[in-house]
Formats: C-alpha cells, structure tokens, sequence
C-alpha cells in the first residue's frame, strides 16, 4: 500500500543532524496498513502570539492552543521494556516538571520513572510557533550491571520522575536534570545521584555540548541525596535545588554547593524565584515556604483551597503568587496581606490535569501564563483579570462551625469557598447552599459522616474538587446503622461519588448530580454511588451519569435498592454496569431512564448476587429484581440485559428497551416490553436522552437531553 506522507524538516540524533528533505518538500514511501507513522513533530491551531491577542478582547481567561499535543508525537513500536506500565503518557501525568526558556519561549519536557515508563527521550514545545517536537528518541535499555534486574538506556540518563528537578539554565543555555526516582521494571533503582545536562538546541553548540546531547555531571553530595528535587535560578545564575528535607545553592560555573540547611519533611513540591523580595517560594502540601539564604525555607501560610505540592506556581505582575492545579481554577496568594483567592471560570477552561510543578509559566512579555497537564490535549495560554477581584478564601473552616453546633440543630454554613473537608459526627441537619469545599479530610473524602447517631440530612453540598486518595470520595459515610438523606447535591471528579461502610443503615440521594467519577491512574473500579453491606439505598430524581475507567453507574450491597424517577447513564464514558447489586436482595427500578454507552466496558447493563463471596458468604434471602416504566437504551453492541445468580424472582415489564441482543441469564421478558432494534426504530435521535417528568441537568455546556461522546 502507497501513502504520500508529510517529512520533517531534520532526522534528529543526539550527536549530530542529518538533513533529509527541505519544509517544502514530500516524499513517497511504501507503509504497511498496520504501521503506524511515527510523527515527530505537530503544530497547533493557534500560538502564543493567536492567544495572546484573543484575549486582548476580554479581561482575562483561557485559551487553548488545540490541534496538537505531546501525545501526537509520542514514538512508535516501543518495546515492552521501555513502554513498562503507561507508555509515554508518564512524560507527563508520572510526577514531571519542564524546563522552561523564557526567552526563546520555548518548553521542554522529559521523564517518566519508577516502574511508569523507561523511555528518556526530550519533547519541545515552541510556543511561538505552536509546534510540539520530539527531540529525541528513547534509546534501547540495557541491563544496570550483573545481578540486577533494573535497566538502563544506552545513552542519557535513566527515566526519572523529575518532579519539579528539571531546569534551563539562562547561563549555559542547557537543560540540567535532578533525577529523583529512576526506572525499573521490577523494584527500583537508585544510583549515584549525578546531574544530567542536555543541549535542547538543534543546530548550536552550548556549553561544551553538541547539539541534542546528554553528558553526566558530577555526583550530588552525599547529604543532598534524598528525593522529590525542586529547583528555581538566581539572578547570578547560580541554582536553587531543594530536595524533600534539605536546601542549598549549586555554583553553575564551578559546581560547588553552598548548604542552606534543612527543614521539616514537606515532601515534593514546587519552588520559584522572586527576584523582589530576592527569595524562594515553595508550594508543597502542607504548606507554603519562603526560603532566604542564610536561613533555611520558613512556612508563610498553610497552602489555599486547592492547591498542594503538585500545583504550579508563579509570580505575578504585582509580586502576588498565582497557582494552577490543572483545572479551570486559579488561586493567588497575596503575602502582604496572606489572602488567598479562588478564580473560578465556570468550565472556560482546562477542566482535567495531574502533577502540574513547573509546567505552569509566566510570559511578561505577553502577561499572560502557560500550562500543560494533560498530554491528550494542546496546552492552555491564561492571562489574569484586572477588574475580577476572585473569591477570597474563608479563614474559618467548616468544621470549626460543625463542631460548635449540638446534636439535632440545623446548621447553615455561610456561603464561601472553604479549606479543608469536614467530618460530621452527629445528628443534624446541614445546608452548605453557596459553600464550595476544595479539599478532603482524614485521607477519605471531602464531606465525612462518621459514627453520627440520629438522623443527618445534607442539603445543597457542591464539590467537584478533584478528590484523589485512595478511593476517596465526594461525600462518605460511616457508621453502625446510620440515617442519611443527601439532597440537592452536585458531586464530580472525585474518585468515588457517595461511598458508605458496611454496617448497616439508611442512604436516600434526592434531586442529586454525580458525575464523571474515576479516573485512570486509579487502582480499581470507582463508582457513582457505592452503597455498602447497609439496610437500605434509595435514589430518587437524579442524574447518575459518566462513571470513568469500569466503574458502575450504582453499586450496592444493600438488602434493599430503590431507584425512581432517575437517569443512570454511561454516556461517553467506559463504564462497567449501570446497576451491579452483588449481594442480591429487593432491587426495584421504576420510571428509569438508563443507557449504556458505546464505549463501556461491560457488555451487560445488570449484575445480581454475583459476589455472594463479599457478602459476609451469602446472598441477601429473598431476593427480587424489578425494571418497571423504564427506558433501558444499548449504545453498546452486543448489549446484554444481565447477569443473575441465585434464588430467580423478577418483574421486567412495560419498558422501551431500544438494541437489546440477548437476555444474558434474565428469563425472556421480550412479549412483557417493547424491543426497538435501533434508536431510530424507537423515535430517538442519534445522541438523544428520553426525558422523565423532571429534565434532565444541563449536560457541562451542551443541550438538556442530548450528549456528547467524550
């Protein structure tokens, strides 16, 4: 098979360039039909320049530089040695900073690590030109040394998460990188700590290095060999390298050390220099640093709502700190008056990103700021508002306000955006109407009810705080035979939606929204609503929709599950089942709108008393199965109604069920409902949702009642 296929402008190699065909030119070549063609080089509908005059036209806010990005130049047929758990993608989700050149405006991007990705090659990104290249290709990876059974590559140093270790040097005009956790398929590996520095230029001599190449520095000292490196450069050009405990001072130009001291263990984070107060500031999860020489990092404040050791950070034209964890919400920092505020743009911008450190930078010369965290997509150019003031952080935390209210009160939080999560620990009723939280507590979730006796009600609770610890959760319950009612409530982008224990109790979710929970960096399935060894769930008109990476729309353990005047729907996302009630039980499904989208995981929308193991090694007794006066649509080929195990008692009937193929181990209830083959057979549009009595929420932006495969 004949393709005409577009070359580059150079074929690159570490040591030297060889020219092959001129930007104009073309050239013919035989591929084969399952080859993939290895780009190596993109350009992105808009640039800096585009951005930047786009938002001349309104104050502040994002653009996005979309058409290209890392993932399209990602090298081709890597082998499973250097491709280890995630491929390319770690370049930028495993923990990696870059290496920025304020003045060429160019970024560069480099890692992977631990047992991710074994690849070491170098990305640029000019951002005057929106043209992403891969530099570089990941050498073949050899064995350590005898005995050993990590690897490394034949040249260059070994994939590392670099955390915010990665640097370009204004005075040598070269990359220097502080590898912190190296590749290894099994274990890890951790040699001489050594400084690795790459000449990113194409056609120059820097620094006594050809272009495109690596050479190995000189070993750390001994007491700054730790981990999670943070780096930041002086206006003398010496370089500021902090690791987990310690801070010191590398000379560029004679590599000597000067030692700063050590502080307490904040872990990694990200560091900047501010050239006004001539100092360092570091952002890390517990707090938020400034470190002047003589005196080691002291904490200025506890970090805002939002922000940790994973956001970047940068200053700003009036010597305030901007923040950027990877969403569509800025923070800043005034050290002044030590106010931190919230910017929210309401889904105008970046909606998903991990791992931030150094791929958030300032451009003064456009006043505007960079940021890249997500490989899939173009990176994001962002310019702060003038006249927008922002949301200032409350200084109370709710849970102070919880704890001074008795049992059986009603509590109203005042409106605002809070730090920290808080826990609940008695009966009352709580209306968080106006409160945003953008935070977790005890490493479980953002909203806690633990061991409350009596009743609790929980009104109007918001938060798509990006939730990450280990199945954490928006909103979790615990306790011997609670009593919940969650109602008006919208939870996102946590790892579990609402997540209870397995002690008994009463859940009921009313008029509520979760969506787009899990993600894939996640250890196991993450689901919507997660009920578990409990007496009773009952779900009444709400939205349950995108349960991300093979999660289930509703799992629940209960002896009883209730679900009326609701839509569970998968939509774009790749979901396990819509319902899966593993222990059994009564399940009754009335007025339920449920579809199953082309892309989920499972062929089949019901599992019942499949677990029976996890279910204390018994089904619930009489269990019974009921789909009444729904809509139940297979986007999904081959869709299958369910699985059943078990004691067989079922009611299916007067449902529109539109691309059913088989009844899976149900019993045929085809004569008792009305089958469509297809979506037009039964009246519906392409992407069309069937609404209930009440509507449907506005899906993100687009239309009631329609959605989008994303």
């Amino acid at each position: 098979m004949w393709r005409i296929v577009s070359i580059g402008t150079i074929l690159l190699t570490s040591a030297a360039l060889v020219p092959i065909f001129s930007q104009s030119s073309w050239a013919q070549a035989e591929i084969k039909p399952d080859e993939p063609i290895d780009v190596r080089e993109v350009r992105s509908r808009k640039t800096l320049i585009d951005c930047s005059k786009e938002l001349d036209r309104r104050d502040g806010g994002w653009c996005h530089m979309d058409g290209a990005s890392i993932s399209d130049i990602f090298p081709k047929s890597l082998s499973q040695k250097i491709r280890m758990a995630t491929g390319p993608s770690s370049v930028i989700r495993a923990l990696n900073g870059a290496a920025f050149d304020s003045i060429d405006l160019k970024m560069y991007f480099h890692g992977g690590g631990s047992t991710d990705y074994g690849g070491n090659e170098v990305y640029e990104l000019d951002l005057m030109r929106g043209r992403w290249t891969r530099l570089t290709d990941p050498p073949p990876l050899l064995a350590a040394r005898k005995g050993v059974t990590c690897l490394v590559p034949r040249n260059g140093p070994p994939s590392s998460r670099t955390f915010d270790g990665i640097i370009f040097s204004k005075t040598t005009r070269t990359i220097l990188v502080f590898p912190s956790v190296y590749s290894c398929r099994r274990g890890r590996f951790y040699p001489k700590r050594a400084i690795w520095e790459f000449n990113p230029s194409q056609t120059e001599r820097r620094n006594g290095l050809a272009p495109l190449s690596w050479r190995q520095r000189a070993p750390m000292p001994q007491w700054m060999k730790r981990r999670s490196y943070r780096t930041a450069q002086y206006k003398d050009g010496s370089i500021y390298v902090g690791s987990d405990i310690v801070e010191a001072i590398l000379n560029e130009k004679d590599g000597t050390w000067n030692r700063i001291g050590s502080r307490p263990n904040y872990r990694h984070g990200n560091s900047i220099y501010d050239a006004s107060r001539d100092g360092i500031w570091s952002i890390h999860r517990s707090g938020l640093l400034f470190t002047k020489p003589p005196k080691s990092g002291i904490k200025h404040s506890v970090p805002g709502a939002g922000v940790s050791g994973y956001s970047g950070l940068a200053m700003m034209r009036d010597n305030k700190l901007i923040f950027w964890n990877g969403s569509d919400l800025i923070h800043t920092y005034d050290p002044q008056t030590r106010d931190w505020r919230v910017f929210d743009w309401g889904m105008q911008g970046p909606r998903y990103g991990f791992g931030v450190y150094s791929k958030w930078v300032r451009v003064p010369k456009f006043d505007v700021y960079v940021g890249y965290a997500d490989h899939k997509i173009g990176a994001w150019v962002y310019r702060h508002p003038k006249k927008l003031k922002g949301t200032i952080v409350e200084t109370n935390s709710i849970q102070s306000i919880l704890d001074r209210a008795s049992a059986e009160s009603a509590v109203v939080v005042p409106p605002g955006i809070y730090r920290p999560g808080a826990v609940v620990n008695k009966s009352m009723k709580l209306d968080l109407k106006g409160v945003r939280i953008l935070g977790t507590t005890k490493g479980k979730s953002v909203l806690l009810i633990q061991n409350a006796v009596g009743p609790v009600t929980v009104d109007n609770f918001r938060t798509t705080f990006r939730a990450r610890c280990g199945n954490c959760a928006g909103l979790k319950i615990e306790g011997k035979n609670f009593n919940v009612r969650v109602r008006h409530a919208h939870i996102a982008n946590a790892e579990m939606g609402i997540l209870t224990d397995n002690r008994g109790g009463t859940l009921i979710v009313e008029d509520t929204i979760v969506e787009d929970i899990g993600h894939k960096r996640g250890r196991e399935p993450m689901h919507l609503i997660y009920a578990g060894y409990i007496d009773k769930l009952r779900i009444v008109r709400s939205t349950l929709r995108r349960s991300h990476y093979f999660g289930h729309i509703v799992k629940s353990r209960a002896r009883t599950t209730e679900i009326s005047d609701s839509y569970l729907l998968g939509l774009g996302s790749r979901n396990s089942r819509e319902g899966d009630m593993p222990c059994g039980g009564v399940i009754r499904l009335n007025r339920v709108v449920i579809q199953k989208g082309p892309h989920a995981d499972n062929d089949e929308s019901f599992g019942v008393g499949l677990e029976p193991q996890n279910c204390y090694g018994k089904l619930h007794p009489k269990t019974f199965f009921s789909l009444t006066n729904s809509w139940l649509i297979f986007d999904r080929p081959k869709g299958q109604f369910g699985q059943w195990r078990g004691p067989y008692n079922s009611k299916i009937r007067g449902n529109r069920i539109v691309g059913i193929q088989n009844w899976g181990s149900f019993r045929n209830y085809s004569h008792m409902n009305k089958l469509f083959y297809s979506r037009s057979a039964a009246g519906l549009e392409k992407n069309e949702i069937p609404r209930l009595s009440h509507p449907l929420p506005k899906d993100l932006g687009h239309e009631a009642g329609t959605f989008q495969l994303r």
